[in-house]
């Protein structure tokens, strides 16, 4: 029975043709370029790892950011490390069980001068916000909430959260929309960053996962995929993997997958 359940798993991955094409993008912490060229971050070892017990195989390109989702958006990409669950991103690709890591995200605003009243009395009442101007990053979710009002909101779109930072130092905006982890990286490639504070609370968490095409990856692989996670999680190398990273457990918010 043993043998019969082995073969079939293997039978299974020979469904997609190998290797699975993998897409990145920057990402800090998660996927990221060294140096020498070479793909690193949470994401990556989470996939040599999850592909050493499973035993498949995979080539890694790294991306822009849009184009790795229109890449999967068209089936020209099995796999996309790191992407936040979306609606609109679900209707083609597929998500593993349990999130990899979660982002909280929060407005912030120089650290140098006191906050306005406006931003004090924030309390995620969009309204007290409508005076001010916004920096966002395209492409970016927000949360149902923000993008509600987003209408109300002189909201600028950026390419990155480094450009954000540089209209917030220059006084081109009030406030920049983003997290810990893309603010902190930011920081370090940039030493002349204004300091920043964040309004307390946070406008959304975002969670993020490895993404499966809808087109080309087959159910049977991604629940191997998934088991082989949960194993990593049971042995407390996920745990060891993120205190390399200094990232802290995300939210566990699972996605049901038919």
């Amino acid at each position: 029975m043993r043998t019969l359940f082995l073969l079939f798993a293997m039978v299974s991955f020979a469904w997609a043709t190998p290797p699975y094409q993998v897409v990145v993008t920057d990402f800090p912490y998660i996927t990221e370029t060294n140096t020498q060229g070479q793909s690193i971050g949470l994401g990556v070892e989470l996939l040599e790892k999850i592909s050493a017990v499973t035993g498949f195989d995979y080539q890694i390109t790294h991306v822009p950011f849009k184009r790795a989702l229109r890449m999967m958006e068209h089936g020209q990409a099995d796999i996309f490390v790191g992407p936040y669950y979306s609606d609109e991103r679900a209707t083609y690709m597929n998500y593993n069980q349990y999130p990899i890591y979660s982002d909280y995200l929060y407005f912030y605003t120089r650290a140098d001068q006191p906050l306005e009243d406006d931003m004090q009395n924030w309390q995620r009442n969009y309204a007290n916000l409508a005076t001010l101007d916004i920096a966002v990053i395209a492409g970016w979710s927000y949360g149902e909430q923000f993008d509600h009002h987003r209408s109300e909101l002189s909201v600028i779109e950026v390419e990155s959260v480094e450009s954000a930072l540089k209209m917030l130092s220059s006084g081109r905006v009030d406030l920049v929309a983003a997290h810990d982890r893309s603010v902190n990286d930011a920081k370090q490639q940039d030493s002349d960053t204004v300091p920043v504070q964040k309004l307390i609370p946070a406008i959304y968490v975002n969670h993020g996962y490895f993404g499966f095409s809808v087109e080309t990856v087959p159910i049977n692989f991604m629940n191997a995929f998934d088991k082989a996670f949960q194993s990593l999680r049971d042995s407390g190398q996920f745990d060891s993997l993120l205190k390399k990273y200094e990232m802290s457990a995300p939210v566990i918010e699972a996605i049901e997958i038919d």
